[in-house]
């Protein structure tokens, strides 16, 4: 048996070469990504389906590629839940590292343990000790 005319990125008018270059583009793409694992290995798999007619004179075929990427790392944080002054539970992020705590943003302002504003002025208040 000898294979005639079967060049990769001819075959379907160039549809699987086009394939081919959309998936590798991902996978550029994904191996460029700083918040995936540079390590890990990302592959593309060409996939040629082969069936013949009862004649066994004419082979159909469907041709696909697929590609397999890292994926993005995991952002880990923590929440604290409570309860509202109307007895609702509340969840938020819990942005100072310790509940109840206060903490500086980096603008250098005084934030509570979820990030927000705190209702005193801690600057007055500072200030108030030295006068």
């Amino acid at each position: 048996m000898k294979l005639q005319n079967l060049n990769l990125s001819e075959i379907a008018s160039g549809a699987l070469q086009e394939h081919f270059e959309r998936e590798a583009e991902r996978v550029v793409e994904n191996l460029m990504d700083i918040n995936t694992d540079p390590k890990k290995k990302r592959k593309i798999t060409l996939t040629l389906d082969l069936t013949i007619d009862d004649n066994r004179e004419i082979i159909f075929a469907d041709a696909s590629a697929k590609s397999t990427l890292v994926p993005v790392d995991g952002t880990g944080f923590n929440m604290m839940s409570g309860v509202d002054e109307n007895g609702e539970r509340i969840v938020s992020e819990l942005k100072s590292g310790i509940k109840g705590q206060s903490y500086f943003d980096e603008n250098g302002e005084v934030r509570n343990d979820d990030g927000s504003k705190p209702k005193h002025n801690l600057k007055n208040n500072v200030e108030s000790l030295y006068k």
